[in-house]
């Protein structure tokens, strides 16, 4: 069975070096090998909030782009993940599922390498992404979902481009150890800026090498403010226009994995971010406004009172308008307008490609992402103080 991942230039191949395991229950000894097997639902995995769901044989699946897990781990020379890539039956080997991985500790290169999953691939056997540490020592673990192309028939009536993964193998005496966590959650919720997309003229290989969540706004925020968080991006998706893979408008899928999956919103949450209206620019402004003014409510029956929740204006003003007037109108005192104004209109929708937004002008690159954080940080934490003059 073929066991291939690109990971900057790294190949690693893990057939052998762990035996099969049970599918349930808590960790489980495997015969070859001595390895030892962690179900995703174990106490010191951390799931990235309302990004992850688990199904009937306890593996975790992260419907989009954005998700990730934690966790810590000692007593082990080696980090494998079972994954089932049957639900991405139909999905070329370039478009397939890919994560990014990190392990901190010492003596560490600290290099985040990418695993792209095979296509065609219902076993279970170990892929191995990490190799050579010390079981002495403890390390801290990091995986981000970068997700599959989103642009391959549909992941809301389907499971085309979700993420499964089933276990967490190590050696035969390790532990797993509480993940790192910072002290407050966020969520934020959006469009192919979330996803992140960054952009390319010819879309012709491994889907991370142009999309990569981690990279984008939402994390560096998430850092800025001291949050945990979930980030959820379905491209071409606006508080009108449906998104890509089969996905229904904002309004009508922001409570749901996919289709047949709901959310439950537990109220605790700091903070959400939504943003969109780059894709609604040929849908009706009254559309628009009401859109936003019906969500509001239903947004904060599910997160409850406290939950600050910010309204991020398009970054080229795009129905900014009828935006301002469904957030008036909907009269919520927790929930505030992020206005990007024209600092940032040069960099997208500029009719054609720039070394700032390199697919005709329509995404922000990596570093203009970053400069992005900077605002979203700055307005968000003068409406958190209560800053007079803060957006409204």
């Amino acid at each position: 069975m073929r066991r291939q991942f690109g990971a900057l230039g790294l190949l690693l191949c893990a057939i052998g070096l762990f035996g099969p395991f049970a599918a349930q229950g808590g960790p489980s000894e495997t015969p070859q090998q001595g390895g030892k097997a962690f179900p995703l639902t174990d106490p010191n995995v951390f799931l990235s909030p309302y990004c992850w769901r688990i199904d009937a044989k306890g593996s975790a699946v992260c419907p989009a782009a954005g998700g990730y897990l934690k966790f810590g781990v000692t007593g082990t020379s080696r980090i494998a993940l079972t994954v089932n890539t049957a639900i991405n039956k139909g999905m070329t080997a370039s478009h397939m599922p890919c994560i990014k991985v990190i392990v901190n500790g010492p003596a560490l290169d600290g290099v985040a390498r990418y695993f792209q999953f095979p296509p065609d691939d219902s076993g279970d056997e170990p892929i191995a992404v990490a190799s050579g540490l010390d079981p002495k020592l403890p390390y801290q673990v990091l995986i981000h979902v970068t997700g599959a192309d989103e642009l391959q028939m549909s992941g809301w009536s389907g499971t085309i481009f979700q993420t499964q993964i089933n276990r967490i193998v190590v050696d035969g005496g390790a532990s797993l150890l509480p993940a790192s966590l910072r002290p407050k959650r966020a969520l934020f919720l959006g469009a192919s800026y979330e996803q992140a997309y960054f952009g390319l003229q010819k879309l012709d290989g491994p889907v991370y090498t142009y999309v990569d969540s981690s990279l984008s706004w939402p994390f560096f925020v998430a850092y800025g403010l001291d949050c945990e968080y979930g980030q959820v991006g379905i491209g071409g998706q606006g508080w009108v226009r449906p998104g890509s893979g089969g996905y229904p408008a904002f309004p009508a899928s922001w409570d749901h994995f996919d289709q047949g999956n709901a959310k439950t919103f537990r109220h605790d949450l700091d903070y959400v971010f939504v943003h969109f209206a780059e894709n609604d620019a040929a849908e009706d402004g009254a559309a628009v406004q009401k859109a936003v003014t019906s969500w509001i409510p239903a947004a904060r029956a599910a997160f409850g009172n406290d939950a600050k929740i910010f309204i991020i204006l398009s970054l080229p003003q795009i129905q900014s308008g009828p935006v301002k007037a469904g957030v008036r109108a909907a009269a919520d005192p927790q929930t505030y307008l992020v206005d990007p104004g024209t600092e940032f209109r040069h960099v997208v929708f500029s009719g054609g490609p720039t070394w700032a937004s390199p697919d005709d002008g329509i995404h922000p690159d990596a570093v203009h992402q970053s400069l992005f954080t900077a605002f979203v940080i700055r307005q968000a934490q003068a409406c958190i103080d209560g800053a007079r003059g803060a957006p409204r």
